[in-house]
């Protein structure tokens, strides 16, 4: 079942006997998994990009170049720890 308002993207809609188990299912996920509470306080990005599409590109670039450099600097302590595991 789906909610009258619910688009295409909206996950199916979840039964519960009562909204007091509903709000404990809510209440557990938020307490537990972090993810969830940073996912509820976003800004929905459609929002952020219409606001300033430089700014967002700008972003992005920032983003793409730090992870490449990450990325490089992960497969090289790769390498690094394993030709120190076959020298012991």
């Amino acid at each position: 079942m789906k909610p009258n308002w619910a688009s295409s993207g909206t996950p199916k809609w979840e039964q519960y006997p009562s909204f007091a188990s509903r709000w404990d299912a809510v209440c557990d996920n938020l307490r537990h998994h972090k993810v969830i509470v940073h996912s509820l306080f976003r800004q929905n990005w459609g929002d952020r990009l219409t606001a300033a599409p430089a700014g967002e590109r700008k972003l992005k670039l920032g983003n793409k170049a730090i992870n490449a450099k990450r990325d490089v600097q992960n497969r090289v302590g790769r390498e690094t720890l394993r030709r120190e595991e076959q020298a012991s």
